[in-house]
Formats: C-alpha cells, structure tokens, sequence
C-alpha cells in the first residue's frame, strides 16, 4: 500500500511540475482564460521575436508604441495589472505611465495613468494565443507592415481573425 501512494504522490508531483513550467510562459489565473499580474514580454505570434515595443525607449508621455525585434531590454517589459473580470491595464517604466489610446484612436501610446476607459485592455484567449482589445473602443491592437520592413507599426483595428496580424504570446518575467 505505501508504494502505491509513493508512485501516485510522485506521478502528482510530476504533473504539478510540468504545470507550473506551462504557467511559467504564460501566468493563466484559474479561470483558464485571464493574465495574471506581472511583468511581461508581448511577442507578436510564437517564436516570431517580434516584440511589443517603445519607439525610442522613451520614458514620456505620448511616446508611441511599435513592433521591433527582441531586444530583451527594458522597452519590451510591460506590467499587466488585472482589475477582475478580465479587465487589465498595461504599465510600463518607473514613472506612472500606462498603455493607452491615442487622442486620433488609431495609435498605442504611452500616458499617464489617470483610470479612463481608454487606458484599459481585456486580453482574450484564442488557443495559444491572445488578442489585445481596447476597453473604450472595442478595437484590437494590430500589427501592420510599411513597405518592405518587418511588422512595426502597432494600430487599434477591427478583428479580422487575421492570425498573423492580431495574436500574442506573453512571457511572464521572473
């Protein structure tokens, strides 16, 4: 008899292990489909090094962001922060800015966090993948190519199911 709890408590060990590996990339709250709090790497599609981005690394309002390769630096590492119900706001540096739309409605920006609707992102579970959708508007962060370069441009836009242009995998840091 103990050898059989032996051989269950390490075949449950195992499974918690492998978990916690799979939550590692990507922290799910229990409901399977929110992000939990901390600090993250949006990577446009899984093993594309396209990440979310500051234009410039540029800690001030109003600085746009873009698509860029992985740089690992301090300029692709935003914090999510979930408020319930799958709704989060995205921070980002030491100096109380968020993630936020800007005043035209097409572009990401940084601001500062003041709590309005437009500065707040539901993130929805697609199989592997999340789209990002805007709280105000509706819309969902997009990537776009200008002319020959890689995506870099970062637009709000209406959800096509394009894969390719709309879904992101997070890397939750530490």
């Amino acid at each position: 008899m103990k050898e059989v709890i032996k051989r269950y408590i390490g075949a449950f060990l195992a499974i918690l292990l492998i978990a916690a590996f799979i939550l590692k990339v990507v922290d799910i709250h229990r409901d399977g489909t929110s992000v939990r709090d901390g600090d993250y790497y949006l990577e446009l599609r899984a093993e594309s090094n396209v990440m979310w981005d500051v234009t410039w690394a540029a800690e001030q309002e109003h600085s746009r962001l873009h698509f860029w390769a992985r740089n690992n630096e301090k300029n692709q590492v935003f914090s999510i922060k979930n408020e319930g119900d799958g709704k989060c706001y995205i921070l980002y540096g030491n100096e109380g800015l968020c993630v936020g739309v800007a005043d035209d409605g097409l572009h990401v920006e940084l601001q500062t966090f003041e709590g309005k609707k437009s500065q707040y992102w539901y993130f929805e579970r697609i199989n592997q993948y999340f789209i990002v959708k805007n709280s105000d508007s509706g819309l969902y962060v997009r990537a776009i190519k200008w002319g020959d370069e890689e995506f870099n441009s970062m637009v709000l836009a209406e959800y096509e199911g394009d894969e390719q242009m709309f879904q992101y995998v997070l890397t939750k840091m530490n």
